[in-house]
């Protein structure tokens, strides 16, 4: 999930097929007509470029990216402004002209070295709604979601938390996303003693380590139902939770900011990258977790 949320991309698949060994990456085409749709983009353009004109000294950088020049049509206006105070200043003017011309856009800041952007992209494209999109087309339940992050423009992230994710607030969290967490009183939102990815595992134990007790005993007991034939193969007539029709329980899923923390998933055992060193780090319940994005 890219972008605040208005890309997604696909790595190998489960329903597409192919012979090549190197992840193969598929635009979610289905989701950027979804965010294309959701506003009117040639007014909103128009709008920017009326409140641009004026600051056009001031402005580094500003690209109109589902125009064809970009080529690859992705639902996002971008600007970018050195002064913090000119930043506030043209925050303000689009956010008057779209009350004016009720248009249907979000504005999120952010800040990269000594740069301010302001992304401009339809209304309902966000990470909680790009990944809300991710769980449905992968079938995991809500309530084993993991969202976690760190910064203000994560709390479209947290919203996903109202429809069932867990969530959790890296220790480095900004001082934004704790008050949005706090003035909405998320009881399934933890905030975490340690900062980056350890936070984040952290937070799995929080949320899942009871739910990892209980599908281990659960497997447990399905073990000893077996009945086990010499050679170690199961025996026609021993029971699994499969024949009895009972679904297996999939693993919690980690959606997570990526300046947040770098989670990597190597089998059951999630690992830590630290300025490019890959430390094991396993919490005592020992989940088996996988990364469905990264911001």
């Amino acid at each position: 999930v890219c972008s605040e949320g208005t890309e997604i991309y696909w790595f190998n698949k489960p329903w597409l097929k192919s012979s090549r060994a190197e992840p193969e990456a598929e635009r979610d085409m289905e989701w950027q007509q979804v965010c294309m749709d959701s506003w009117d983009y040639p007014k909103v353009k128009e709008a920017i470029k009326q409140c641009t004109d004026q600051y056009a000294d001031c402005i580094s950088k500003l690209m109109f990216l589902p125009d064809p020049e970009y080529q690859n049509g992705q639902p996002m206006i971008v600007i970018a402004i050195e002064d913090e105070n000119v930043k506030n200043e043209v925050m303000s003017q689009i956010d008057t002209m779209r009350k004016e011309k009720l248009l249907a856009f979000e504005v999120i800041a952010s800040c990269s070295g000594t740069s301010w952007y302001l992304l401009i992209i339809p209304r309902g494209a966000s990470k909680g709604s790009a990944a809300m999109h991710c769980a449905k087309r992968l079938g995991y339940e809500p309530e084993r979601i993991m969202v976690s992050g760190d910064g203000e423009n994560d709390v479209p992230l947290f919203q996903a938390t109202r429809q069932g994710f867990k969530g959790t607030m890296v220790g480095n969290v900004c001082e934004g996303l704790k008050q949005w967490v706090g003035k909405k009183q998320r009881e399934n939102v933890y905030q975490a003693t340690r900062g980056y990815a350890e936070g984040i595992l952290e937070g799995l134990q929080h949320h899942f380590c009871s739910m990892f007790a209980m599908d281990r005993d659960n497997s447990a007991q399905d073990s000893k139902q077996q009945d086990v034939a010499p050679g170690g193969h199961a025996a026609q007539g021993g029971t699994d939770a499969s024949d009895q029709g009972v679904a297996t329980e999939r693993p919690p899923v980690i959606v997570t900011d990526s300046s947040a923390a770098c989670v990597v998933v190597s089998g059951s055992i999630p690992t830590v990258v630290r300025d490019g060193v890959t430390e094991s780090v396993t919490p005592s319940c020992a989940p088996d977790t996988r990364l469905v994005s990264r911001f």
